[in-house]
């Protein structure tokens, strides 16, 4: 990520956060781009990429609200927070949404697209991964109202004339 102006950093801020467990799931949701196309950052447990996390830390600071939702698997046992990227930000004095999108012990998750039960994150396919964790990042985010469809005006009923 190359240095961004601070007029930059603020429009490019993301829509919602995905935190990771380890760094080779941010680097098969870079290599599928779905995420930065929905606006979705990817940051691991450990910190990385450093320069995102900076980035991210440093926007909500100046007032930037997004979406976190945490995606590991089963074995994974830790509470995210309690590690960098995002203990600064759980230090701040934002209220972040926060979501675990996990598989907790014992349990799986459904693939979009094959439709199989899965227990850990590497078997389900690629594109199940990126639009599973899309989707529920995602619907995290509150809309928009200028972006609600226009509802037509609805007109009162002329008043019934009474016959006579």
């Amino acid at each position: 990520m190359g240095k961004l102006a601070r007029r930059e950093a603020r429009a490019y801020f993301p829509a919602g956060i995905l935190l990771v467990d380890g760094p080779e799931l941010v680097e098969r949701f870079a290599a599928s781009g779905a995420l930065v196309q929905a606006r979705i950052a990817v940051v691991d447990i450990h910190g990385q990429p450093r320069e995102l996390v900076r980035w991210l830390v440093d926007g909500v600071r100046s007032g930037h609200r997004a979406p976190i939702g945490y995606l590991h698997d089963p074995t994974t046992v830790v509470y995210p927070f309690a590690f960098e990227p995002l203990a600064s930000l759980a230090r701040s004095t934002a209220s972040l949404a926060f979501r675990d999108l996990g598989i907790g012990p014992g349990g799986a998750l459904r693939d979009p697209f094959t439709r199989k039960r899965v227990r850990k994150l590497a078997a389900m396919s690629p594109a199940g991964l990126a639009a599973y964790a899309a989707q529920e990042v995602l619907s995290m985010i509150s809309g928009d109202s200028m972006l609600a469809p226009l509802q037509p005006i609805k007109e009162k009923p002329a008043p019934r004339r009474r016959s006579r």
